[in-house]
């Protein structure tokens, strides 16, 4: 059975979004994934969608996108995006959400923004040029995550999660009891 793995994009370009759609999953069926992207073209928007659902495994940031729905792309977008995933990171319990940069300006905020994204276990790719690398960056980034571990190795359980049976909410108490359960076992 092929693993899901729902990634979330931010991404003003819509045409760019519907690209990557294809492309994730062709590259997700070499590794025996089922890959969904679900996409949104603002910060507020999205990062409401991302702190609601625990199911996105990665997040597809661009480097100069809108961070409010209505007004114009802006470079502040990407501190203020890495400042709230950190929060919802620390709200919701994940341990940590695997993402990417990927962005047609990649010698500005590669300048720039380097030291924070890479502090922060994030890459930024050249959007022209790298998408099927990012993705495989952030495919390997997902895979040793360990909610994707909790996941592969409970597959039957989050299953029902998977085919709608029960509330997406349930997923991350079920993720912080058998996170629970591993420190437990850890500190015996």
């Amino acid at each position: 059975m092929a693993q899901i793995i729902d990634l979330l994009v931010i991404d003003d370009n819509k045409d760019f979004c519907n690209s990557l759609k294809n492309t994730a999953y062709q590259v997700g069926t070499d590794r025996n994934w089922e890959v969904y992207v679900t996409d949104f073209q603002n910060l507020e928007e999205g990062f409401a969608e991302l702190a609601k659902e625990i199911k996105y495994k990665g997040v597809i940031l661009d480097g100069k996108c809108v961070i409010k729905k209505g007004t114009s792309d802006d470079f502040d977008f990407l501190p203020v995006a890495l400042d709230r995933l950190a929060e919802i990171n620390r709200i919701t319990g994940r341990i940590h959400t695997p993402f990417v940069i990927n962005t047609g300006f990649y010698t500005e905020i590669k300048t720039f923004m380097t030291t924070q994204i890479e502090l922060r276990k994030g890459k930024i790719f050249d959007k022209s040029i790298e998408e099927e690398k990012m993705l495989n960056f952030l495919f390997d980034a997902v895979s040793v995550s360990p909610e994707t571990k909790i996941e592969m190795e409970h597959e039957h359980i989050f299953d029902i999660f998977n085919k709608n049976y029960l509330n997406s909410s349930l997923r991350q108490t079920l993720h912080n009891l058998i996170n629970a359960q591993i420190k437990n076992a850890e500190e015996q």
